[in-house]
């Protein structure tokens, strides 16, 4: 079965966020090869600017003594991507699929460039927190919970 998975799933991954623990589970089936996930490439830059920010962020709470050079914390956010990318497969977004999602008109550009990208893959499920976001119903949608709930024991 082939997923997409939404850039706020990773994000609940990376950041132990609500969701976080379904998400890590769903990562180990990829690790594992039991499944083909899958993210947009251009999830991938939003993925490591919004999880170097995370880091960034957090280390500017600790303690001025504990705290690490901010290069080093950009490199270890950059590191901690590249590696979850190794379990991943990454979709390339065309100008034919950016133009396809503006066409959409909906709500949320992301969400329909996701959309056209999982369609012109030939995507089974489309793995997000965020169902109401995609604005068709011709893909099956699932939270990772859900996703997990229905694989069989």
């Amino acid at each position: 079965m082939k997923l997409l998975v939404d850039t706020n799933v990773i994000l609940d991954y990376f950041e132990r966020r609500t969701g976080g623990e379904a998400a890590k589970k769903l990562f180990k089936l990829a690790e594992d090869n039991s499944h083909y996930e899958c993210l947009t490439s251009s999830s991938v830059t939003d993925v490591l600017y919004l999880v170097t920010k995370a880091m960034v962020s957090k280390n500017k709470e600790q303690p001025e003594d504990k705290q690490l050079l901010r290069k080093d914390v950009e490199e270890q956010a950059r590191d901690n991507v590249e590696s979850f990318l190794s379990i991943m497969h990454i979709l390339n977004v065309s100008e034919e699929h950016v133009h396809k999602a503006f066409k959409l008109r909906w709500h949320d550009t992301e969400d329909a460039l996701q959309y056209v990208v999982a369609k012109d893959n030939a995507i089974d499920v489309i793995i997000t927190n965020n169902k109401s976001d995609f604005e068709a119903n011709d893909l099956r949608l699932m939270t990772a919970q859900e996703f997990l709930d229905s694989l069989p024991e």
